[in-house]
């Protein structure tokens, strides 16, 4: 029976390699199971390689972003009145103001949000602005009187 590598011929066949481990211990003592993924050069993961403190600082800052986007939610519709005239704009303007400044809403979300309450009162500024352009116009025409 010939041995290679210390384990004899035919009792390592369809058996898959253990995957590549962080060479560390955790604080337990236990082996440390980071994926191979994790693991740089020198053999450690992320998390116990010294060398990556730059990495693992970039990790932490995108990890809470991401948590922080999970948690913002928005708002709760009924938090908002119907969007019907410039002062429910108003309305909205400082429920959105408020929620960014307590971190209820993400800066972007209350750009986002706001900019949607500027292009609301936009439309109904126009709107407003063609109405009386209509009743001018119609009040114009009712005066000018036919020649004869």
């Amino acid at each position: 029976m010939a041995v290679e590598d210390g384990v004899p011929e035919g009792q390592n066949e369809g058996v898959a390699p253990e995957p590549r481990r962080c060479r560390a211990l955790n604080q337990d003592g236990t082996p440390c199971r980071a994926s191979p993924q994790w693991l740089g050069d020198s053999g450690l993961c992320l998390a116990h390689d010294p060398d990556r403190e730059a990495e693992r600082q970039h990790a932490r800052t995108l990890g809470g972003l991401r948590t922080g986007a999970r948690r913002r939610k928005g708002l709760n519709p009924s938090d908002l009145p119907p969007l019907r005239t410039p002062q429910d704009a108003k309305a909205w303007a400082a429920r959105i103001a408020t929620a960014v400044a307590t971190g209820e809403l993400s800066g972007q979300q209350g750009r986002v949000s706001l900019a949607a309450v500027k292009l609301w009162l936009e439309a109904h500024d126009a709107e407003e602005v063609a109405e009386r352009l209509a009743r001018v116009e119609a009040q114009v025409k009712g005066r000018r009187r036919v020649p004869q």
